[in-house]
């Protein structure tokens, strides 16, 4: 195939044209003018609206708006009208011009400013943000000030905000308000600092603020313990990470958290005055069993708890070559605006500091309770020692005998007819000259937990236990006011070749099968399976004498039975078959619910609804075991208090502020509001 190379001559593009020889025919001559419009009808543009007039072998164009020519053989090219500037072409020197390669351009408005007009040469106006935005949205806050400015807004901030640049504005035209965040000043808050939109507060968990310890808050997360204040001066329920908690030994509150420690540190601090048993056992080396307080009452009117306490001497102490019981009444002052709250005095009985009173010794005080007449009684018992029932004169310490145990044989009472009223049968038919311990004849005392109540009258309430091979039945008997009668209130089945069995042969005796009220009987899932135990008495509405008792003392409470007997006629029934503390109890007149502690394996204090409100049946409403904000009836204590078996002692309510007291054992008293479950110890 054969080329020819045409170029036309003159000033302008140069253009090439092929000629094939197969089937193309040359469009000129040689040495003849050519039209270049004709080869190319492109050449000055594709847009619409742009010609091509030939000039010589040359050409030139029209271009339509937006494009223009530059001269002969130059295409038609795009106008850059953006070029003189945004004002001549937008009408605005605020306008964003931007050319388009289509030969046009478009105008754009910058922020705070808006088209007047729909052509792209309507001019940009400023905008009155202040005037026709949304306040919160523009300033950050409702309450600012707003200065509409050309390009922008300045907003005038309030207290509590400070005001800042929109982010990318480098103007510095547009300024709108944010939080001023005062907690990250360590100055602004000595407790909890919550910060708030314009505003900070500081806060504790500790309801008074003239609290010396009000500063010193238990840190919360997520607020619980601050929706859940303490009415206590000091929070405890976070242990030993109080904010800002004094570490050097010479701060001036230091000392005050030992309150807050656990009530079982082997620390050598004490908080109040007066006999210790702690200080006994470390004294004397002795367990916590032997050495421990127990049971009593708190005295609103005197502002004291008195609770019975005991101790056992050491060979290595005081030479005796036998370990010894003893007993003795404390009382514990409670005056929670006083500077003697946790002091101790020794009311009766015998301490290693001392003794105070005359009368029979005190062996172990298992608990106290007040009679009408101002005076103390007492069920006191050491191992290998009868139980004793004693009146005690609280203003001498001076103590009388009113009930004794007594271990009778068959023997010692050969004719049943001279059996003393004082004693109660335990059922036994071991013949009379049998010496083994099975002959005993006389009924023996339980002497664990709160064994003993007391009625308006005086008489007394005693819980009973089994005596091995005499077969006898559990259940709960009446010592009258003077001691000089003992009478079955309730018994539970004894063993069959036990005269107070339900079946047995008739020769039993004529007692056989003696009433003892009904209800469970034992042997059974619903039935007494170890000794009364947590005795209470309380008289209903309608004047019925009640005494409730709890199924023995098992782990933690686990699978116990709390029952209801009736006084007049020894009927029991079943109320509950839950976890209930198994130890003590008392009675809380303002919630109308009987708090029960104890458990051997774990924190126990639960409220027992025994009256059964608005006709409901009587249940067992939990105990305070973890904190909850769904309730008023917080699960749980927390604190010095949240121990396991810290609760085999003593309980008490105080109608001051309807908290409790409880007596921890072997090592203190701790005091324990209700709502929070905030402790703290007072008496050590």
């Amino acid at each position: 195939m054969k080329s020819i190379q045409l170029r036309p001559s003159g000033v302008g593009a140069a253009f090439f044209y092929l000629v094939f020889a197969a089937g193309c025919e040359p469009q000129a001559e040689p040495g003849t003018e050519r039209n270049a419009c004709a080869f190319d009808a492109t050449l000055c543009g594709s847009m619409e609206g742009a010609t091509c007039t030939p000039v010589g072998e040359s050409f030139s164009c029209e271009c339509p708006a937006g494009y223009a020519s530059a001269g002969v053989g130059r295409r038609c090219e795009d106008i850059n009208e953006c070029a003189d500037g945004p004002t001549d072409v937008c009408g605005s020197a605020y306008a964003r011009c931007n050319n388009t390669p289509q030969g046009s351009f478009t105008c754009a408005c910058p922020a705070g400013f808006e088209k007047q007009g729909p052509a792209p040469e309507d001019p940009c106006v400023d905008v009155d943000e202040c005037a026709t935005m949304d306040r919160q949205a523009i300033c950050g806050v409702a309450t600012s000030g707003c200065t509409n400015v050309e390009a922008g807004f300045l907003c005038e901030c309030p207290s509590g905000w400070e005001r800042r640049t929109v982010s990318g504005d480098t103007s510095g035209m547009n300024q709108f308000c944010v939080d001023i965040d005062e907690c990250k000043n360590a100055d602004f808050c000595s407790a909890i600092c919550k910060n708030a939109e314009g505003s900070a507060s500081c806060v504790s968990t500790i309801a008074d603020e003239s609290s010396p310890y009000w500063r010193y808050a238990c840190p919360s997360a997520d607020d619980r313990l601050i929706n859940n204040k303490t009415q206590f001066e000091m929070d405890c329920r976070c242990a030993k990470t109080q904010v800002g908690r004094p570490t050097d030994a010479s701060h001036p509150d230091f000392a005050a958290f030992n309150r807050c420690e656990n009530v079982t540190d082997s620390g050598n601090f004490e908080l109040g005055t007066g006999p210790s048993v702690r200080r006994w056992r470390k004294e004397f080396g002795a367990d916590a069993g032997a050495t421990r307080l127990n049971g009593g009452f708190l005295d609103h009117a005197e502002r004291k708890v008195y609770v019975g306490a005991q101790w056992k001497d050491n060979t290595a102490t005081d030479g005796n070559p036998e370990f010894t019981y003893y007993g003795a009444i404390l009382s514990v002052d409670v005056d929670w605006s006083s500077s003697t709250v946790g002091n101790r005095a020794l009311v009766s009985g015998y301490t290693p500091e001392g003794q105070r009173g005359a009368g029979p010794t005190l062996r172990a005080v298992q608990d106290i309770k007040r009679g009408a007449d101002g005076m103390l009684y007492t069920m006191s018992w050491e191992a290998g020692h009868p139980a004793q029932m004693m009146r005690i004169d609280p203003a001498t310490g001076d103590r009388t005998l009113i009930w004794k145990e007594q271990s009778l044989l068959h023997r010692d009472v050969v004719d049943p007819s001279t059996f003393p009223a004082s004693q109660c049968h335990n059922g036994s038919t071991v013949g009379v000259d049998a010496i083994t311990a099975g002959s005993r004849y006389s009924l023996q005392m339980t002497l664990t937990g709160q064994n003993l109540t007391m009625a308006p009258n005086g008489d007394f309430f005693l819980s009973a236990s089994q005596n091995g091979p005499a077969k006898g039945p559990r259940g709960i008997v009446r010592i009258s006011a003077d001691g000089s009668k003992c009478t079955w209130i309730t018994r539970f089945a004894a063993t069959n070749g036990n005269r107070y069995a339900p079946r047995a042969p008739a020769d039993q005796g004529a007692d056989y099968g003696l009433a003892d009220g009904t209800g469970p009987l034992g042997g059974g899932p619903n039935n007494f399976a170890s000794n009364p135990a947590n005795l209470f008495y309380r008289e209903d509405e309608a004047g019925v004498a009640w005494l409730y008792a709890l199924d023995g003392i098992g782990s933690g409470g686990a699978g116990t039975r709390y029952y209801r007997v009736n006084v007049a006629t020894g009927d029991r029934e079943n109320l509950f078959s839950s976890i209930i503390g198994d130890t003590y109890s008392v009675w809380d007149p303002e919630r109308e619910v009987l708090w029960t502690t104890g458990g051997y394996d774990t924190t126990r204090i639960v409220a027992l609804d025994i009256v059964g409100h608005d006709g409901a049946a009587p249940t067992e409403l939990g105990g305070i075991r973890c904190l909850s904000t769904t309730s008023d009836w917080y699960s749980c204590m927390r604190g010095p208090g949240d121990v396991d078996n810290q609760n085999r002692s003593g309980t008490f309510y105080d109608p001051l502020d309807g908290n409790l007291v409880i007596a921890h054992g072997s090592w203190g008293m701790v005091r324990v509001e209700v709502k929070t479950g905030n402790t703290y110890v007072f008496s050590r």
